[in-house]
């Protein structure tokens, strides 16, 4: 085993070559991990007036929430490196990702039609932001609503171009932190 205290139980097997019994204490925790995760964020979506994040606008509520996002994945992928099922990990990491860019720009857009109701062609309730948002991030865009201003349809853009960096360029970079992890638990025990 490696000479790193934190390590010395690590796990010489991969997940799936785990007794039943203990994969599933494995998921147990992941999912519970998740749980919390998700239950933080859901809160905090729906504590904070939308009317009101940062300022009354989506531009500075979008940088602060991207240098927050930056964190965030930093702090996952330093998680899934460390982990001892650095597969489990990355794939809550991933999902914890995904729903703090839901509500970064589903906060961005509901401040926007609070603030700046002409922004879109409905007024937009935090629940109606989460919809729009979950239809620009899948690319389906069923039309029923739609930015009507300038700056709606940037921070639409920036939404859109967003997604794609996150779908492709994390889901990859989550994959090699996991791919690294298990490197790193092997040099470790051997």
């Amino acid at each position: 085993m490696g000479t790193n205290a934190h390590h010395t139980d690590a796990p010489e097997r991969r997940f799936m070559e785990l007794p039943r019994r203990e994969r599933r204490r494995v998921l147990l925790g992941a999912l519970a991990r998740l749980t919390v995760s998700l239950v933080v964020l859901i809160g905090i979506y729906i504590i904070v007036p939308a009317d009101r994040v940062i300022d009354d606008t989506a531009g500075t509520n979008l940088v602060v929430g991207a240098l927050l996002l930056a964190g965030v994945i930093a702090w996952e992928l330093y998680r899934i490196v460390r982990d001892p099922y650095p597969e489990v990990r990355a794939g809550v990491s991933l999902i914890v990702v995904v729903a703090f860019v839901i509500i970064m720009f589903s906060l961005a857009y509901a401040t926007m039609s609070a603030t700046q109701p002409d922004s879109f062609s409905v007024p937009l309730t935090k629940s109606d932001a989460v919809y729009f948002t979950v239809t620009t991030l899948a690319t389906v865009g069923f039309g029923d609503i739609t930015a009507t201003s300038t700056a709606a349809r940037w921070v639409v853009t920036t939404q859109m171009l967003f997604d794609l960096i996150l779908l492709v360029g994390l889901a990859r970079v989550i994959i090699l932190a996991a791919k690294t992890g298990r490197a790193r638990q092997q040099h470790d025990a051997g």
